[in-house]
């Protein structure tokens, strides 16, 4: 004799079977924190100021392999300008990836409108600004020298800078960061491996992960990201001192600079990704159950 479960049939026993899975799948998720392509609808928590401390001023501009972009420096001298995000809310714990498109005009653009020492200069700077010690709203221009944070990054600070200044022993096409303590606490000093100015835009992605009362610091560079993109990995398991997630609040500042030699420098979809998250074990684990529950109900219907 059989007893037929009207309530258990093969069909609800594939829905319910498809939903166990999908729990059981479903082991992380992620979240845009801030996102900005400077075109209409573009925006995901992000409200920003440019600051134009000296020189040309920063601005939005069309044109670009993907529409608008940010213009930061410009083919003219001495040029100090930011473009400052505020704090976006939430926390950053247990971690996050920031991706920035940067571009910067070469060496022959620059030299062909007048710029000195016959080379594109200075550079682009990226950072993120401890909302404890500075402001968490409207324009800041917190940075002189942002393509080479080792001289005037500021405590409560941490810092990447694009340098292609390659005068005298400068060296150019170099990225470097900075920590917590400021300009003194140089976390890396490397060469791109391929030109940071060349016409294109190259996308850095700079993630951080938690690590008690510290942070674990990588980066990957996209070399001409909407074109080849070809991907290098130029450091990781760098460790950020003081950097703890749980209780770090930083704001997003990009910034240019120019001397007596000069480029374009141009930020496009500025984005911070939060870690993928685990989901909680109790979810995991009531999916695993309904899914064993299942199956024994399956079984014990004959009798």
């Amino acid at each position: 004799m059989k007893i037929i479960d009207p309530g258990l049939n093969g069909a609800a026993f594939a829905v319910l079977l498809v939903i166990a899975q999908a729990f059981c799948a479903s082991t992380s998720v992620a979240a845009t924190l801030l996102a900005e392509n400077f075109d209409d609808g573009g925006g995901i928590n992000s409200i920003f100021n440019f600051t134009n401390t000296s020189g040309q001023a920063p601005s939005m501009m069309g044109g670009g392999p993907t529409g608008n972009f940010a213009r930061l420096t410009n083919l003219s001298t001495g040029n100090n300008n930011s473009l400052a995000f505020d704090l976006v809310p939430g926390s950053l714990s247990p971690g996050f990836t920031i991706f920035v498109d940067f571009r910067m005009s070469d060496d022959a653009t620059a030299t062909g409108a007048g710029s000195g020492f016959s080379q594109a200069a200075d550079g682009l700077g990226i950072g993120l600004f401890d909302a404890s010690l500075f402001p968490t709203t409207g324009p800041l221009n917190p940075m002189s020298i942002w393509e080479d944070p080792r001289v005037d990054a500021q405590v409560g600070s941490v810092m990447m800078g694009f340098d292609i200044f390659s005068f005298s022993t400068f060296g150019g096409n170099n990225v470097r960061m900075t920590g917590l303590s400021g300009g003194e606490e140089l976390l890396a000093d490397l060469t791109s491996p391929f030109s940071l100015n060349s016409n294109v835009f190259h996308q850095a992605q700079w993630s951080f992960t938690g690590a008690g009362p510290d942070a674990i610091m990588s980066l990957n560079l996209i070399q001409d990201v909407n074109g080849a993109a070809i991907t290098h990995q130029l450091l990781g398991g760098i460790l950020v001192p003081g950097l703890g997630l749980d209780t770090f609040n930083g704001r997003l500042i990009l910034g240019g600079r120019t001397g007596a030699s000069f480029v374009n420098g141009d930020f496009d979809n500025i984005r911070i990704e939060a870690n993928m998250v685990p989901v909680p074990a109790a979810i995991l684990l009531f999916g695993t159950g309904l899914a064993g529950f299942i199956l024994i109900a399956r079984r014990s219907k004959a009798i």
